[in-house]
């Protein structure tokens, strides 16, 4: 191997040269500088690359480290979700399919949204247990044990947390989330699967496949994931495990004597939500100080050969002078063939360090890629509120890390909602709002990008987006600001087909006070005009906003409404609430307005109806009704939600208590039908003048009694007789169509469509099936 290395280097021009300036000097001290090296630097150099070993694991052990916490921010950024809500306990998901749908979409979105990740399920403890995954879509969870380990992480103390599940020989890594993230009650989880193979690729290092490993331990539980699925490591993984796990600092490094080999063994302690986990690599010692052990062999035979001649002493020095060089050659080439011959050395390190260098740009590259998502993340934790126990230092101690430029800057938040979904053709899906407001958010970013220097736009999902503005404290930026809300909501108006309300807060130059001037730029919308156009409203002039705008209640149509609706009447309620919303909304004004008269609406109507005898928490099921209509954005959803949400549920209760004698009436009507059936002219009109009511009454009665409409009640009892006949008489058949109320061609239509052959089939296969019958007796 020597003699193959040596020829090799022959062969090299920067070798030769040197080796021939060495010729030139003595050989004696050459020879005493090879022994002293060989007996003090030798052990310095496996020093130093066990300290580089060191810092290797640990720099990895960090991205480790990373990557895990990137996956729990992400999951509980998923579990706050709106569609995650409370509601989801009450759904029946055997027939919402819609429901599910969406839930497999998002589920799926997750799964792809990191390659760690295997899959990513729903459990639902509502109605029923069911269990969501892309892979089945859904599932209905039957195993008492698996519901048993659910409803343990439903009550666990901690929102997020790591776990497992107990699966035969395969214990999967998971990352758990309540949900809803924010509710006193969770009724679900969010769990998140690791995928075995990319966990292991993760934790592995090129040291560990010269027979070493890399393992990862629960302090708490003392679970363990290994990154090798060797069987003869499991016992050194073991042994690691108990001796790390009772706890020998957060970070450090030993040795250890193992079967015939020694380990180099560093570990690294992670603060994760629920226990501290430590990140444990061991690799022989052997395979580290290689290149060192073959060097320092390479010196002490060279140096026993310059014993017996100065050329030789000569060579040692030269290839001593030559190492460092080498060593480089021998790390960048790794654990490919020392003897191959590469070429010239410094053209080989040339090589390798352009490699080097285009490895790290992509590095940095995709690093770059990653910021503006954790902007993103940062943002929208800042706004919504959830790092109000971080100091003001701290906030701008992170922003400052994530990119901006905060010295001598104020702060201004932006917030935009998208209005004007009555130009569509038909309602809006939340598949619809996600679209609708990314493209808002694209175009409001991309125009802002041309005005600011510092301006990131925050998405939130749901058609409302904000604008976080980092402008100098000396700038006068209104005119740019209000430039650049008229050319947005130009642009949204002209692509999108939607109005824009953009309120503008007071500029600000504490950080930790973005919450709150988002909130107050949220409230400010409440003074939006109910005009289908654009708005902008300047916190700053919110006084000058507030004026005037007195609101039309009439107390005219109020009492119609009431009165229709204690009377049952459902259509007649719905066409006085358009008129009563038409008069309200008939002079010019602010949303907040019309709020509060369908708020001064709804309260009369509860009230009434609660005097009528009907208690409408019982109606409504215990839902704060004066709380949903606050919340809807848009005056004519306010129309759509009274109409659907309240007049039609208490119609309808107020119709089943005024039908007391109802079922008497339809008693009466269904003798009568009985016995009148065989009467051509029998109708719903003659059925109602016989019990006493009218045709209206009487077919709403019929129907929520039967279950079916009166003119399909007499058609099931004509055909009923018809069939009874043709089974036990020799009648003929337009005989019988007679005797049941019909013509004969009628007759015959009605039967076929009916009973799938005529009349005269039904009869000869009854009788042919009678005849067998007796034959068989």
């Amino acid at each position: 191997m020597i003699g193959r290395l040596r020829a090799a280097r022959w062969s090299r021009g920067y070798f030769r040269k040197m080796l021939i300036n060495v010729l030139l000097i003595t050989c004696v001290p050459g020879f005493l500088l090879g022994i002293g090296m060989h007996y003090s630097i030798v052990g310095q150099i496996e020093r130093e690359l066990l300290s580089q070993h060191e810092e290797q694991m640990r720099q990895h052990a960090r991205l480790v480290d990373e990557q895990l916490s990137y996956l729990e921010i992400s999951l509980s950024h998923w579990a706050y979700e709106p569609l995650f809500h409370e509601r989801m306990r009450s759904i029946d998901y055997t027939y919402n399919f819609q429901d599910v749908r969406e839930i497999n979409q998002y589920l799926l979105a997750m799964e792809g949204s990191h390659p760690l990740l295997n899959s990513v399920e729903l459990y639902i403890n509502g109605l029923e247990p069911w269990l969501f995954s892309p892979s089945y879509t859904l599932q209905k969870v039957g195993d008492a044990t698996q519901i048993e380990q659910y409803h343990t992480w439903i009550q666990h103390r901690g929102a997020l947390f790591w776990g497992s599940m107990d699966q035969d020989s395969y214990n999967p890594l998971m990352l758990v989330h309540r949900i809803p993230g924010d509710g006193p009650q969770p009724f679900g989880l969010l769990i998140a699967t690791l995928d075995e193979a990319e966990v292991r690729a993760m934790l592995k290092t090129p040291s560990t496949q010269a027979g070493g490993t890399a393992l990862l331990v629960d302090a708490g539980t003392g679970n363990i994931f290994s990154a090798s699925d060797s069987e003869e490591m499991a016992g050194l993984e073991s042994q690691l495990a108990q001796r790390l796990g009772s706890g020998e600092g957060n970070s450090g490094s030993f040795n250890l004597d193992w079967g015939q080999h020694n380990y180099s063994v560093s570990y690294v302690t992670f603060d994760r939500i629920s226990s501290d986990w430590i990140y444990i690599h061991a690799v022989p010692t052997t395979a580290i100080t290689a290149p060192v052990v073959f060097i320092s062999n390479s010196i002490v035979y060279v140096s026993m050969a310059g014993l017996l001649a100065a050329a030789l002493l000569s060579m040692i020095v030269s290839n001593r002078i030559y190492s460092p060089i080498g060593k480089l050659v021998s790390l960048l080439r790794g654990e490919q063939d020392h003897a191959s011959d590469h070429g010239d050395e410094i053209r080989f390190l040339e090589e390798q360090w352009n490699k080097l260098q285009r490895e790290s740009s992509s590095l940095q590259m995709r690093m770059d890629a990653q910021v503006p998502l954790l902007k993103e993340g940062f943002l929208l934790q800042l706004t919504r509120g959830y790092l109000r126990s971080f100091s003001e230092k701290e906030i701008v101690e992170r922003m400052r890390l994530l990119g901006w430029d905060l010295e001598g800057q104020h702060a201004v938040v932006v917030f935009c909602r998208l209005s004007g979904f009555p130009h569509f053709d038909t309602r809006i899906t939340y598949m619809d709002e996600e679209l609708l407001t990314y493209a808002a958010a694209n175009i409001m970013h991309e125009l802002a990008q041309a005005r600011f220097q510092q301006a990131d736009v925050i998405n939130y999902h749901d058609l409302t987006l904000g604008l976080l503005l980092i402008v100098p404290e000396d700038a006068y930026y209104r005119e740019d600001l209000l430039s650049l809300c008229d050319e947005t909501a130009q642009v949204v108006n002209r692509l999108l087909r939607l109005r824009l309300t953009i309120t503008i807060s007071k500029p600000t130059p504490s950080m930790s006070a973005v919450p709150k001037l988002l909130q107050e730029a949220m409230e400010a919308t409440k003074y939006r005009e109910i005009s289908d156009r654009n708005q902008v409203i300047e916190l700053e002039l919110i006084d000058q906003v507030t004026q005037g705008n007195a609101m039309r209640y009439s107390f005219a149509l109020e009492r119609e409404l009431i009165q229709a609706l204690r009377m049952g009447q459902e259509d007649e309620a719905c066409r006085v609430m358009e008129a009563f919303y038409a008069e309200l909304t008939s002079m010019p004004g602010k949303e907040s307005i019309v709020l509060q008269g369908m708020l001064q609406l709804l309260g009369s109507i509860l009230n009434a109806i609660l005097h009528s005898g009907v208690n409408p928490h019982e109606v409504f099921q215990g839902v704060n009704m004066f709380e949903r209509l606050s919340q809807i954005r848009e005056t004519s959803e306010m129309l759509w939600w009274m109409k659907r949400e309240v007049i039609k549920p208490l119609a309808e209760e107020m119709m089943k208590r005024s039908t007391g004698s109802s079922k008497q009436i339809v008693e009466t009507a269904i003798q009568y039908m009985h016995e009148r059936y065989m009467d051509p002219n029998l109708s719903l009109e003659g059925c109602a003048d016989y019990t006493g009511t009218n045709h209206y009454t009487l077919s709403k009665a019929f129907k929520m009694y039967t279950g079916s409409n009166f003119v399909d009640y007499l058609t099931n009892l004509r055909l009923e007789k018809a069939r009874e006949l043709l089974r036990s008489t020799d009648l003929k058949v337009y005989d019988i169509a007679e005797r049941v109320g019909y013509q004969n061609g009628y007759f015959n239509r009605l039967f076929k469509k009916t009973e799938g052959i005529t009349p005269k089939q039904y009869r000869e296969q009854y009788w042919r099936r009678s005849a067998v019958t007796r034959e068989g007796i």
